[in-house]
């Protein structure tokens, strides 16, 4: 039997801390997934298992995979990196995943609840409740959330997050965008628009420009997600 890497495709830290996953294995089994912490890479890039976080019981599907969501009782903090296993009903237990790196920066006061933080509505729109989330107050086609999920100026035509996509001297397809810290991006990619699915892990920004590469160079979509 197969027990692949237990593959975690995002981490996003706001109000507390969740994990969130794909495991691919034999379909139609129950998997227990434990997740650790750690406060240094490995320099496989797998693992280790410093801290146990806990775990959860998962089913595959019909094609042997298995989403998950994860809410560790005491959340790692910023700059730890995050792994985990996979054991069948047989004790066979897969290797470590590839460890995920938690940026900083996701927590932030929100007294409206609307996914915008006060302090970005402050500065925006002159109070902690000002910005309509849905609107596109500048007309650029990204409403106020996408702005600030960015951090572009939602008051300013100009200032919106853009990709730029090229195929390089191997065939391969090279997207990079500006970044920003306290951001974390995430490439996703299919054929057609109804099943994107994530390409390698969440990259914290740094400003500075990042590129991800599909080394296919041949699909047909491509999506990004930017988490605070």
């Amino acid at each position: 039997m197969r027990c692949h890497f237990s593959s975690i495709l995002a981490i996003i830290t706001t109000v507390g801390t969740s994990i969130t996953g794909i495991l691919n294995s034999e379909p139609n089994r129950i998997y227990r997934i434990e997740f650790f912490s750690n406060s240094t890479a490995d320099e496989s890039g797998h693992g280790e298992g410093e801290i146990f976080l806990g775990f959860l019981d998962t089913t595959t599907d019909i094609n042997g995979d298995a989403a998950f969501t994860f809410e560790p009782t005491s959340p790692p903090t910023a700059g730890q990196f995050i792994t985990a296993t996979a054991t069948n009903g047989a004790n066979q237990t897969s290797e470590f995943g590839p460890g995920i790196s938690i940026a900083g920066g996701g927590d932030f006061e929100d007294t409206d609840n609307d996914g915008i933080s006060d302090e970005y509505e402050l500065e925006h729109f002159g109070s902690i409740t000002g910005g309509d989330p849905n609107e596109d107050s500048d007309g650029d086609g990204q409403n106020n959330l996408a702005e600030f999920l960015a951090l572009t100026d939602p008051n300013d035509a100009t200032s919106f997050l853009t990709i730029d996509i090229r195929i390089d001297e191997n065939g391969n397809a090279v997207l990079s965008l500006n970044t920003e810290i306290g951001r974390t991006y995430q490439l996703h990619l299919n054929d057609d628009l109804n099943d994107f699915q994530p390409l390698g892990s969440p990259v914290a920004g740094d400003d500075n420009i990042l590129e991800f590469i599909d080394p296919l160079g041949t699909r047909s979509f491509y999506r990004i997600t930017v988490s605070p």
